[in-house]
């Protein structure tokens, strides 16, 4: 049976050139995040440089403030812990001192066959389509996440109750920024979904799985009726 990991990627765009003062903070606090990051339970790999860190690694040739982060994991909840229940929580708490504030999702996640080393240029074709379709089975999100391809029934009723609870939000009149970072309250459609910076709005259940919104108890009957007409028209 084929096993699969977790990739990672992020981006930002720094507030100011790599040696500029204002970034000293950040700059001090790379090699200890990415020491416990090698270090963490279920850590396969990160994108690198000469330097041994990402930070030189210009994913966008025209913007030398444009950064990327890459990252794979044995397991969602592997990743889950290391970003959020260790010293990482301090350098992301502080993310608006070192990046601006960008158009689209920043982060995505996807499933990959153990082995296979992600490229750059595949996160970003999962950031354009997470930006594109809202998070699906092809890119991912922390908030509204898919298990993987070969889990068992139980694991995938986990991640299907977390989608219940993102989905429901939806629907009580509430958006959330693609990447999943926050919420802001929904002033207009009670069903649409958007990043907080991205122009398109798009409906919350229009890519989602049929079988899902129709096992949500809390989602209303006419979406759940909706999902199953949508049935395989789905992406």
């Amino acid at each position: 049976m084929t096993r699969f990991h977790l990739a990672h990627v992020n981006i930002g765009r720094f507030v100011a050139p790599i040696d500029d003062p204002v970034r000293e903070g950040f700059r001090a606090q790379l090699d200890p995040i990415n020491a416990l990051a090698d270090a963490s339970p279920g850590f396969v790999w990160r994108l690198q440089a000469e330097a041994s860190n990402a930070a030189t690694i210009r994913p966008f040739g025209g913007d030398d403030r444009m950064a990327i982060n890459m990252s794979v994991t044995i397991s969602f909840e592997a990743l889950q812990r290391y970003v959020y229940q260790s010293a990482h929580v301090g350098p992301l708490r502080d993310r608006r001192r070192w990046f601006d504030s960008i158009d689209g999702p920043i982060l995505a996640l996807w499933w990959i066959p153990a082995g296979h080393i992600p490229t750059v240029a595949e996160g970003l074709d999962r950031l354009v389509h997470l930006k594109e379709h809202g998070p699906t089975r092809h890119s991912l999100t922390f908030r509204a996440p898919f298990p993987a391809p070969n889990a068992k029934s139980s694991d995938a009723a986990g991640f299907d109750a977390r989608f219940c609870e993102w989905a429901t939000q939806r629907t009580a009149h509430s958006v959330i920024s693609l990447d999943g970072s926050r919420m802001v309250p929904e002033t207009t459609s009670p069903l649409r979904i958007r990043s907080s910076l991205q122009a398109r709005p798009q409906n919350a259940f229009h890519h989602a799985d049929p079988a899902r919104v129709t096992r949500c108890p809390n989602i209303r009957v006419s979406e759940r009726n909706a999902a199953r007409a949508r049935g395989s028209t789905l992406h």
